[in-house]
C-alpha cells in the first residue's frame, strides 16, 4: 500500500492524505477522513490495530472519494495548486512530533573515504571514522544525528537550500524507515520512503565535531518522498537502495571541471587512442589476431586449436568493445548534459582546487 501526504488550497482544510491507486490518488480526507499519516495512526486506531487495518479502513470509507492524477501531483510545483507534501510530517499544532534521525559511517567504503578527506583537510590522519565503524560494526552504539523539522526537511519537488559559505556540498540518496509509538507502548516500523540527505563534507571533513553544522541549516537539507510504503510491502531482509540515471542531467551545468574528468576518464574506459585503455586493449587484441591468423594461414600447425579458440573469443570481445562504448557515451550524455532534470542538483558543487590537482 502506497501513501501520500498533499495540499489543496482550494480546500477548506489544505492538507489531505491520498492512497495511490494505479495512475490515480484517491483522496482519503474528503468526507471526513483522515488528512495525515499521523491522523490515521493516531486518530484511525493505527495505534490499537495496526497501521494498515487503519488504512485499510480509511479505503472503505472513501468509496466514490475525489480521484486525482498521481503524474499531475508529482510534476505540480507552488503552492497555489496542489501539490505534494512530506509523506509523513507531524500534526499542524505540534510539527514538531515528527522527529527524523539518520545514522552515519555505516559501511567500510564511507569510513575510509571520510578518513581520506579528513587528512586531505588537516594533513594529518584522523581515525574517528574507522573507529566509530568498526564500533557499528562490533554491534555497538551507532553515530546517530538529526534533521530539524519542519523547517529543515523539505517534500518531493521543494527546493533544497545551500548556506553562503558552503565547502562541498554531497547529496545523497537515502531509504528512510518511519516508525510510530503504539498504545502498547511498543515501537513499530509503519513505512518507508525515499529521501535526499546534504552535507556539507567540506567543513565535516576540516574537523568532525562540525558535523552538527554539516548536517543542519534552515530552509531544506533534507527531502522526503514522494510516498511512504506501508512496511508490510516489504521483507525486511530484502530492502535494497538503487540510483537511477534519469535521477541525473545537465550536471556539467553546475560542475564542469567534474564533468572534463569524467569525460576524459570514460574516454580512456572505451579505450580512445592515445589513452592507457587503448595501450592495453590494442596490445591484447593484436595478439589475438595474430595467433588466430596464424592458424588460418598454417591449418596443419601445433596448437592450431586452442588459437582458433582464442581468434573466436577475440572477435566476439570485440562486440563488446562496442557495446561497452555505446553504454558508457550513452550515461555520460544522460548525466552530464542536457537539462538539469531535477532541482537538487542545482545544488551540487564543483570541485575545489584540491580535489582537481589530486585528479589531475
Amino acid at each position: 500500500m502506497k501513501l501520500l501526504q498533499f495540499r489543496d488550497p482550494a480546500s477548506a482544510h489544505p492538507r489531505h492524505l491520498g492512497l495511490v491507486d494505479g495512475d490515480d490518488v484517491i483522496d482519503l480526507t474528503v468526507g471526513g477522513g483522515p488528512g495525515s499519516v499521523h491522523e490515521l495512526y493516531y486518530g484511525g486506531g493505527g495505534d490499537e490495530s495496526g497501521f494498515v487495518a487503519a488504512a485499510q479502513v480509511a479505503v472503505k470509507n472513501a468509496v466514490g472519494a475525489r480521484r486525482l492524477s498521481l503524474a499531475d501531483l508529482l510534476a505540480a510545483r507552488g503552492d497555489d495548486v496542489a501539490h505534494l507534501d512530506k509523506p509523513v510530517s507531524g500534526p499542524d499544532d505540534d510539527p514538531y512530533k515528527l522527529r527524523v534521525w539518520l545514522a552515519g559511517v555505516t559501511h567500510e567504503d564511507s569510513a575510509k573515504l571520510r578518513e581520506i578527506e579528513a587528512k586531505q583537510a588537516t594533513g594529518g590522519a584522523v581515525n574517528v571514522y574507522e573507529q566509530k565503524y568498526r564500533e557499528c560494526a562490533a554491534g555497538g552504539r551507532p553515530e546517530l544525528f538529526s534533521k530539524g523539522d519542519p523547517d529543515a526537511v523539505v517534500g518531493h519537488g521543494q527546493p533544497l537550500t545551500r548556506p553562503a559559505d558552503t565547502d562541498r556540498l554531497v547529496p545523497e540518496t537515502e531509504l528512510v524507515s518511519f516508525y510510530a509509538l503504539n498504545r502498547r507502548g511498543q515501537v513499530e516500523r509503519v513505512g518507508y520512503t525515499g529521501g535526499n540527505d546534504a552535507t556539507d563534507n567540506g567543513i565535516e571533513a576540516t574537523n568532525p565535531l562540525n558535523l552538527p553544522q554539516a548536517k543542519n541549516w534552515s530552509g531544506g537539507c533534507a527531502s522526503l518522498g514522494p510516498v511512504l510504503v506501508t512496511a508490510d510491502a516489504f521483507d525486511d531482509a530484502d530492502v535494497t537502495v538503487s540510483c537511477e540515471i534519469s535521477d541525473f542531467g545537465g550536471i556539467a551545468k553546475r560542475m564542469p571541471v567534474y564533468a572534463a574528468f569524467f569525460v576524459f576518464i570514460t574516454m580512456s574506459s572505451v579505450a580512445l587512442p592515445l589513452t592507457n585503455g587503448f595501450v592495453g586493449e590494442f596490445l591484447i587484441f593484436a595478439g589475438t589476431f595474430k595467433e588466430g591468423i596464424h592458424s588460418a594461414i598454417m591449418p596443419g600447425a601445433e596448437g592450431v586449436g586452442w588459437r582458433n579458440l582464442v581468434l573466436g573469443m577475440g572477435i566476439i570481445s570485440v562486440s563488446g568493445i562496442i557495446l561497452g562504448a555505446v553504454y558508457m557515451l550513452s550515461m555520460v550524455r544522460r548525466v552530464f548534459f542536457g537539462e538539469i532534470t531535477r532541482p537538487e542538483n542545482e545544488l551540487l558543487v564543483d570541485l575545489g582546487l584540491r580535489e582537481r590537482f589530486l585528479m589531475g
